[in-house]
């Protein structure tokens, strides 16, 4: 299990007790001197990420932080010799286990948002050999794209709020561009049958498969489900069925998936 939910992660939370290891991550981060910065834009060209923002005609250049991978394209651009790359520290990684098996969780430096580095370096260190799932914060930032082309199967959790179309337009965006395949949660779902025929409408529109929902946890329905799995079945249906679908739309045999998993 990795958690990439740098913010608020919630394998840290769960499991911070057990004996884990951690280590400090630093990475190259751009430090503009302005005073030499003549504003041609060439540093700002440099970035595939968009990341400096130049303006010549209020003559400005500015690091937007959260953008930036560390990759030091911007120095290397720049001819007055105005920008240099110093460490700075993107956060800690931890590593721990659970009945053996293996997690990484990570915890972002709050003083800045040079987080990048951080969420590529707990992709570095996952074994890819192994089943893999993976927790993203929540949105569609600069954290998930960076990583998201690397991952086999995306699982989109939508709640039923409004600008839901909005959302999911950006998140299928990103996996369309990424290449991999996607489905559907709705979590949180309270009974809302034309949410639940428009989210039906727009998955049927852009051929992305609803897995199952998941119903708001103080919800009526959810409290019968929860009384009637007291007594034997219907969590368990829920959300082994839930699991069945996923696995299947990953195409890999579940059998394997659960043994790796228990």
């Amino acid at each position: 299990m990795a958690d990439f939910d740098i913010e608020k992660p919630d394998l840290l939370e769960l499991y911070g007790n057990l004996i884990l290891t951690s280590e400090e991550i630093y990475a190259p981060f751009p430090v503009i001197d302005v005073s030499k910065c003549r504003y041609c834009g060439v540093c700002a060209d440099a970035c595939a990420e968009k990341a400096i923002q130049f303006s010549r005609y209020v003559p400005s250049v500015t690091l937007i932080v959260s953008r930036c991978f560390g990759c030091a394209n911007c120095m290397k651009a720049c001819g007055k010799n105005g920008i240099k790359m110093k460490e700075k520290l993107s956060g800690k990684i931890f590593h721990g286990h659970i009945n053996g098996h293996q997690f990484i969780a990570a915890l972002a430096e709050s003083t800045t948002e040079f987080h990048i580095p951080l969420i590529r370096a707990i992709f570095g260190k996952l074994n890819t050999e192994s089943t893999i799932i993976c927790d993203f914060g929540p949105g569609n930032g600069n954290e998930v794209s960076a990583v998201l082309p690397g991952m086999d199967l995306a699982l989109v959790a939508l709640r039923p709020e409004p600008g839901w179309e909005t959302h999911l337009e950006a998140m299928f965006g990103l996996t369309e561009k990424a290449g991999i395949k996607t489905g559907l949660i709705l979590n949180s779902f309270e009974m809302n049958n034309t949410f639940l025929a428009g989210i039906q409408v727009y998955c049927a529109e852009h051929a992305v498969p609803m897995l199952g929902i998941i119903p708001y946890l103080d919800s009526p329905e959810y409290k019968s489900v929860f009384e009637k799995g007291k007594n034997g079945n219907s969590v368990d249906d829920l959300f082994t069925t839930l699991f069945d679908r996923i696995i299947k739309l990953a195409g890999v045999h579940s059998q394997v998936v659960t043994e790796n998993l228990k």
